[in-house]
């Protein structure tokens, strides 16, 4: 069926101007040719039934037949091969440069393109998420906000926040995909801040020994000075403690500034 170019509305057959705007048929403005349709994109039934499946559907929600042999999505295993893909690069010695390794599997990561498929998004999520967990101790140095290039994990933080603005861009998922892609994201954000928490407060209270065991030598090497004193020990004892404790003291307590001086800055 032909359609008004003008107007868009359906013209009769053999009609020469349309009935709707009168413009006429053939014309500059009105060509006769045929609007087409277009559909984009897959849709999944049941095998047993025909029903359309909603997505991430293992059971038809009509027959409750199962889906056995699901192919699954490939966005993960794309993702893979352009990951690996990426030639590792060599000091000259021989050993692996991981930080320039990782620059560059960052970058290529940066090139790929989210899906829109929830089943697409869940599998990157979760593959990132995976590897995330093996990568643990970039978080225990770097924050998730400011993860450099050169560590492992900034390029899956990627992909995570990439899945995560898509969620809410794209039309049509079910409700039940995006609260299962948002809490996985969510749940990894928190573990990944907590694990920088934590490693931060192990490093203060790390820093609080240091400055306070030197501290508390001096201190307990001051008092048996004292109470050496006090007993009235012979004379080459007793100062030969003073100088050699003293001396430790001493030193415990230059160590105990000096590493305050070091942490403050």
């Amino acid at each position: 069926m032909a359609f008004c170019s003008n107007c868009g509305q359906p013209l009769a057959e053999g009609a020469k101007f349309c009935a709707s705007c009168g413009t006429p048929v053939g014309g500059a403005a009105n060509d006769g040719s045929k609007r087409v349709q277009k559909f984009d994109g897959e849709i999944h039934k049941c095998p047993n039934c025909g029903a359309q499946l909603p997505s991430m559907a293992v059971r038809c929600p009509e027959c409750g037949f199962e889906l056995r042999g699901v192919k699954n999505t490939s966005a993960a295993t794309e993702l893979k091969k352009l990951i690996d893909s990426v030639k590792p690069v060599y000091y000259k010695d021989g050993d692996l440069d991981e930080e320039e390794t990782n620059l560059r599997k960052n970058k290529a990561i940066k090139t790929f393109v989210i899906p829109n498929s929830a089943e697409d998004m869940l599998e990157l999520m979760t593959y990132a998420v995976s590897y995330m967990k093996i990568c643990k101790e970039d978080f225990e140095y770097y924050d998730w906000d400011s993860m450099p290039d050169e560590q492992a994990s900034a390029g899956y933080i990627y992909i995570m926040e990439s899945v995560k603005n898509k969620l809410s861009v794209v039309s049509g998922l079910s409700p039940q995909a995006v609260e299962h892609i948002s809490k996985l994201y969510d749940d990894t954000k928190s573990w990944a801040k907590s694990a920088t928490k934590n490693h931060r407060k192990k490093e203060k209270s790390n820093e609080r020994k240091e400055i306070f065991m030197p501290l508390l030598r001096a201190i307990i090497l001051i008092a048996i000075i004292v109470v050496a004193h006090i007993l009235h020990l012979p004379f080459l004892l007793k100062w030969g403690l003073t100088v050699v404790l003293g001396i430790i003291a001493l030193v415990s307590l230059w160590f105990s500034l000096l590493c305050a001086m070091c942490y403050g800055d």
